[in-house]
């Protein structure tokens, strides 16, 4: 049974995203602008919270589906369309990102164009990280094979914190920094065996929770605003880390209280959005340079090609595991 505080918060986790990388597209990671700022604001965790709501939808999922079923879902879902698709399709997105990136030129002349084309195409892997990442998990989920979830009370979310910042820093690829596999499985094991037990979210249903959380964030954006926040020594900072593990749980209070009735629009094209919307905006921007077009056309272009993928069949599966 889907839960419907979920899916309307993963879609506006989705849409923060999507502003986050028309701001970074054009800013970059260590701007001084009030618009530079959000990309301060939203980096330690939204992240963080698509691993968490993953985690908790891995559990529901597992009451109705055996262990074969969870395995054949993640796989065709999540690890086939982070590689067959990647090497199948990926060419568009990867070609454009090393355009902008001013790399083509890098690639040594004279390789068989098989390499060029495989390191081009593994250049647009893009958004798709996030689904390797899941996939993994869920594989050592399986192989934990138990199922339970645990109630947390409130000194139970404070130890939990702190094993928060610890899991910070472990298992962060330095090379490819975005691999943050300590956190984000924290992140993605914290949703499995505690806020899947909904009587754990009750703890942050409080509204002043929400705003000091908001404040905290804002601070924290001043504060750090100039340096790079994708990369060490911000990434792994403590207060970074803290941050990144509360907003998430506020939010997870906030949409449960109060968007648990309806869903919003566009819930069931998140994923598309999700997957397709950066491709747009490098798209746009090879002819016009703007935040709110490209937002606006990164929204709908994502949802005008998942819909049509959608219809698809065989390219539908390779692209979106569906």
């Amino acid at each position: 049974m889907r839960k419907k505080y979920l899916d309307n918060l993963r879609l506006t986790v989705v849409v923060m995203v999507v502003i986050y990388h028309v701001i970074y597209f054009y800013n970059g990671t260590n701007g001084t602008s009030l618009m530079d700022a959000y990309l301060y604001f939203v980096y330690p965790w939204f992240m963080f919270i698509i691993f968490l709501i993953s985690g908790m939808s891995s559990y529901y999922y597992l009451e109705n589906h055996d262990i074969k079923e969870f395995i054949k879902a993640r796989t065709k879902k999540l690890l086939v369309p982070s590689t067959i698709g990647v090497i199948l399709f990926g060419y568009p997105q990867g070609y454009l990102n090393m355009y902008f990136a001013n790399a083509l030129d890098n690639i040594p002349a004279g390789i068989p164009f098989i390499i060029k084309y495989l390191i081009i195409c593994l250049s647009g892997i893009g958004v798709m990280w996030t689904m390797q990442m899941l996939w993994f998990f869920s594989i050592c989920l399986v192989l934990i094979k138990k199922r339970v979830n645990i109630k947390v009370n409130y000194l139970g979310f404070i130890i939990l914190g702190i094993v928060a910042i610890l899991c910070g820093q472990i298992g962060n690829i330095t090379l490819i920094p975005m691999y943050r596999f300590g956190y984000y499985s924290f992140a993605y094991f914290l949703g499995f065996y505690v806020l899947s037990n909904e009587e754990n979210i009750k703890c942050f249903e409080n509204v002043c929770f929400f705003i000091i959380c908001i404040i905290f964030g804002a601070f924290y954006s001043m504060i750090f605003l100039g340096q790079n926040y994708a990369i060490d020594p911000l990434l792994s900072n403590p207060i970074s880390l803290i941050y990144g593990y509360l907003m998430p749980l506020s939010l997870l209070g906030i949409f449960k209280k109060y968007f648990n009735k309806k869903e919003l629009v566009l819930v069931k094209d998140s994923f598309g959005i999700y997957l397709f919307h950066y491709l747009f905006i490098c798209l746009i921007s090879l002819f016009i340079k703007n935040y709110l077009l490209s937002f606006v056309v990164a929204m709908l272009g994502s949802v005008f090609l998942y819909k049509i993928i959608k219809r698809i069949p065989v390219i539908r599966i390779i692209l979106l595991g569906e």
